[in-house]
């Protein structure tokens, strides 16, 4: 069985066990107060120890979320857009925008 991790801003990983205690750790990672004072960051999952295949880019502060499959760029267009989201992707680089064309309401 392949084991997975989540990789937050600071390039911590997180071992994924489960879909539950996967769950969870998204979850906690997801609430994090960034540098700038809000929740919106970069999250990246993918085997443990190769190469992370999924970016979400995730503002639990403002309901909405970026899901891109990096090894063709494809996002996850399944709801209108709403507003750009600025997120923290690594702990030493400033924001980043993520277009309102990728950003999809959670609710």
């Amino acid at each position: 069985m392949r084991s997975y991790e989540l990789l937050n801003y600071v390039a911590r990983p997180d071992r994924l066990t489960d879909p539950l205690q996967a769950l969870d750790v998204f979850d906690f990672v997801a609430r994090e107060i960034m540098w700038h004072g809000l929740s919106g960051q970069s999250v990246m999952i993918g085997p443990e120890g190769g190469a992370k295949d999924l970016r979400v880019d995730i503002d639990v502060d403002a309901g909405r979320a970026a899901l891109t499959w990096l090894a063709d760029e494809t996002i996850a267009v399944e709801l209108a857009p709403g507003n750009p989201l600025e997120v923290v992707w690594n702990g030493d680089a400033p924001l980043q925008s993520i277009p309102a064309s990728m950003a999809r309401s959670a609710c």
